[in-house]
C-alpha cells in the first residue's frame, strides 16, 4: 500500500495506495463508516517500521487498530487512551517496549487486546480498566510483578494468556472464581505455573507453562474446583505420560490457533457475541464438529465460513438437509446434511473442485432466510452462488466484490433490500446476475456497467431507480436484459440498442417499462414493452401482461443514428 510503484497493493479489490489522490477511506487497509470517518486500520505483515504516532488519538471513531506481525518499535502512545470507541487493539508480534500506559484503562469498551510477542514490561494493572474485555493475549513479553486481584472484576473475560513473562506470586482467587467450571465466563487462563519451581502458583489455570517461554506446556488435569487448593505445580504430569492429543496439541492451544486463523475472517467481537451466526459457527467448529478440524488443515477457514453461512441463513429451518433429522435429505454417496462430520464438499448443495475448494453453493426453494454473511467472500474459489426462492433479507454484502472467480450470482425471489453495492463491479468474470423479484432492492445499476462478460441480467420487479447508463452498450455479450416493473426512467441508450440481435449483436431479450400511453422508459428497440405497474409483495402474484405492441416505435423524425439520442 505504499506510495511506490514497486510495492503491491489491492487495486483489484478497490483499494488504492497510501498518499494517492483518492479519499483516505479508499487507501489500502483503511475502513470508514457512512460519514467517511475512519473506523478501522488493519495491517498484517506489511513491513511497518518506526513508531506509533500520538496523532492516532485524533481518529475519534476508530473501532479497530490492528498492526500485527510488523517491526514497530518504541512505546505504546498514552494518547491512545482517548480512543474511547476502540473495541479491538492488536499489536502482537512487534518490537514494542515500555509499559502498558495506564491511560489505556480509559477505553472501558475494549473487547480484544493482543500485545503478545513484544518486549513490553512493567505491571499489567492497566487491564483492570477494561470492564468489557473478552480476550487478552499478553504472553511472551517481560511483564513483572503480581497479578492484581482487580482482574477478577473483569466478569466478561473469556481468555487471558500471561505465560512467558516475569510475573510472580499466585493467580488471584477472584480470577479462579470466574472460571467456567465455577459458573463464570473465563475459559482459558494460561500462566507460568508448570515445572518443579513455578513462577506462579495457580490451582485453576486451564494451561500451565514452564518458566521458559519456548518450552512446551505441561498438561494439567481437568480444572480443579475452587474448594480444592492443591496447586497444579505440586505434581505436574510429564508430557511423555500424557496421551497424544488430537492435532498434536491440547484443546486450549488448538482454540488459540484456530482463533488466530479466523480473526481476519470474522470480526472477533461477533465470534464471542452469544447467539450470532459467527459465535454459533465458532462454537460448533471448536466443540461440535465431528471432523475435529485442526489448525493445520487446509479447509479450516472454508469449513468455518460454511458453518457461518448455515447459521446466518437460519439453516435449522431449511426444508432439506438441515442439521437435524426432521428434514428430508436426498440419499447418496456424496450427499450429507450440513454440519455433519463429512467433508463440507459433500454437504447438500455444495460443489467443490478436485482440490476440495468450494466452487458452488446452490439452493432453490430451500427456505433460506436470515442474511448472506460477509464471510462468504472468503470462499475464494466460488464460481456459482445460487440462493433462489427464499426469504433472505438484508443487503447484498459488499464483500461479494472479492469473489473474483464468480461467474453466476442468482438471488432472485428473496427479500433483499438496499442497493447494488459498488464493489460488485469487481466481479468481472460474472456472466449471470439474477436479482429480480426482490421488491425492496433500490439504488441505481451503474456498478453493473463494468461487468463486460455479462450474458444474462434480470432486475425486474425491484425498485431500482435512475436510468440505464450508456456504458451498458459496452456489454457486448449480453443476451437478456430485463428491467421492467422497476422505477427506471428515461431513454434506453442507443448504445444498448445497437447490440440487439436484429442489428447483428447478441442482445435477444430486452424488456423495459416502455408500454402504455405514458411509458416510464422510451425504448425504440425493446423486444418486449410492459405497461407501468408498481409491484409490491401484495401484488406480486399479479402477472404483468406486455402491451399488444411489443415495441414502442421511435418518435417521428428521430434518426436511429442521431447522436443526440444515444
Amino acid at each position: 500500500g505504499a506510495d511506490e510503484t514497486l510495492s503491491t497493493c489491492g487495486e483489484e479489490s478497490g483499494e488504492v495506495r497510501f498518499l494517492s489522490g483518492a479519499h483516505e477511506c479508499e487507501w489500502y487497509g483503511i475502513s470508514c463508516d457512512g460519514t467517511k470517518s475512519i473506523t478501522k486500520i488493519a495491517f498484517e505483515r506489511n513491513n511497518l517500521n518506526g513508531h506509533l504516532p500520538e496523532e492516532l488519538s485524533s481518529l475519534s471513531n476508530l473501532v479497530t487498530l490492528s498492526l500485527e506481525k510488523m517491526s514497530l518499535r518504541g512505546t505504546i502512545p498514552s494518547s491512545l487512551g482517548f480512543l474511547v470507541n476502540l473495541l479491538s487493539l492488536d499489536l502482537d508480534f512487534n518490537d514494542l517496549t515500555g509499559t502498558i500506559p495506564p491511560e489505556l484503562g480509559k477505553i472501558h469498551g475494549l473487547k480484544l487486546l493482543d500485545l503478545n510477542d513484544n518486549n513490553l514490561s512493567g505491571s499489567i494493572d492497566a487491564l483492570a480498566g477494561f470492564h468489557h474485555l473478552l480476550f487478552a493475549q499478553l504472553h511472551h513479553n517481560r511483564f513483572s510483578g503480581q497479578i492484581s486481584v482487580s482482574l477478577g472484576d473483569l466478569l466478561e473475560l473469556r481468555a487471558i494468556t500471561l505465560f512467558g513473562n516475569d510475573l510472580t506470586g499466585s493467580v488471584p482467587r477472584s480470577m479462579c472464581t470466574n472460571r467456567v467450571e465455577n459458573g463464570g465466563t473465563l475459559q482459558h487462563l494460561e500462566v507460568d505455573c508448570g515445572g518443579e519451581s513455578p513462577e506462579l502458583v495457580c490451582d485453576c489455570c486451564s494451561q500451565c507453562w514452564t518458566e521458559s517461554p519456548t518450552s512446551h506446556p505441561t498438561y494439567s488435569p481437568s480444572p480443579l474446583p475452587s474448594a480444592h487448593p492443591t496447586p497444579v505445580a505440586s505434581a505436574p504430569p510429564s508430557i511423555s505420560a500424557a496421551p497424544t492429543p488430537k492435532c498434536n496439541m491440547d484443546t486450549v492451544s488448538r482454540a488459540v490457533f484456530l482463533q488466530s486463523l479466523l480473526r481476519d475472517v470474522s470480526d472477533p467481537i461477533s465470534m464471542v457475541t452469544e447467539g450470532s451466526a459467527q459465535n454459533r459457527a465458532w462454537t460448533w467448529l471448536l466443540d461440535g464438529d465431528e471432523m475435529y478440524t485442526c489448525p493445520t488443515d487446509s479447509n479450516v477457514v472454508q469449513r468455518y465460513v460454511m458453518a457461518v453461512f448455515y447459521y446466518s441463513t437460519l439453516g435449522d429451518s431449511w426444508f432439506s438437509c438441515a442439521d437435524n433429522n426432521n428434514t428430508p435429505c436426498p440419499r447418496g454417496a456424496d450427499t450429507y446434511r450440513w454440519l455433519t462430520g463429512a467433508n463440507e464438499c459433500n454437504w447438500f448443495g455444495v460443489d467443490c473442485d478436485i482440490n476440495g475448494v468450494v466452487t458452488g453453493v446452490v439452493f432453490d426453494d430451500n427456505d433460506l432466510a436470515g442474511q448472506i454473511p460477509a464471510e462468504i467472500s472468503h470462499l475464494y474459489g466460488l464460481e456459482v452462488l445460487k440462493l433462489e426462492n427464499g426469504k433472505i433479507g438484508g443487503t447484498i454484502p459488499s464483500s461479494l466484490g472479492d469473489l473474483t472467480s464468480l461467474r453466476e450470482l442468482d438471488l432472485d425471489f428473496n427479500l433483499l433490500t438496499g442497493s447494488i453495492p459498488q464493489e460488485l463491479s469487481n466481479t468481472i468474470q460474472l456472466q449471470v446476475l439474477d436479482l429480480n423479484n426482490n421488491y425492496d432492492l433500490t439504488g441505481n445499476i451503474h456498478p453493473l456497467s463494468q461487468l463486460i462478460n455479462l450474458q444474462f441480467l434480470q432486475l425486474h420487479h425491484t425498485q431500482i431507480t435512475g436510468s440505464v447508463p450508456g456504458e451498458f452498450g459496452g456489454l457486448k455479450d449480453l443476451e437478456t436484459f430485463s428491467v421492467y416493473a422497476t422505477d427506471l426512467e428515461g431513454t434506453m441508450p442507443r448504445s444498448v440498442c445497437r447490440n440487439r440481435n436484429t442489428l447483428g449483436g447478441q442482445l435477444i431479450n430486452l424488456q423495459a417499462d416502455c408500454g402504455g400511453f405514458n411509458p416510464e422508459v422510451m425504448c425504440i428497440c425493446c423486444s418486449m414493452c410492459f405497461p407501468i405497474r408498481r409491484m409490491t409483495l401484495d401484488t406480486a402474484a399479479v402477472v404483468m401482461q406486455p402491451t399488444a405492441m411489443p415495441v414502442v416505435p421511435p418518435p417521428q423524425g428521430v434518426d436511429v443514428e442521431d447522436p443526440e439520442h444515444r
